[in-house]
């Protein structure tokens, strides 16, 4: 992220990004938007975290959903 920097996005996502899989969800967007790793690798972390697995194509699903939430509120 350019514009944009961690302490700004992170109290964000904290406050938008709530719900049944939300703390999984944030995991996921900070991994998206931070860390800059492949979907294989995030795949891995969530597995890794005890999340139930999911595929490359969920993934992605997850990340446009809760970017576009969460950038309404930015």
């Amino acid at each position: 992220m350019n514009d944009l920097d961690r302490d700004v996005v992170e109290p964000a996502m904290f406050r938008w990004i709530n719900g049944r899989n939300g703390e999984r969800d944030r995991m996921i967007l900070s991994m998206y938007l931070f860390d800059g790793i492949t979907y294989e690798k995030m795949l891995d972390r969530i597995e890794d975290a005890g999340y139930l697995p999911m595929t490359k194509d969920n993934l992605k699903k997850v990340i446009r959903k809760r970017k576009e939430q969460l950038f309404r509120h930015i």
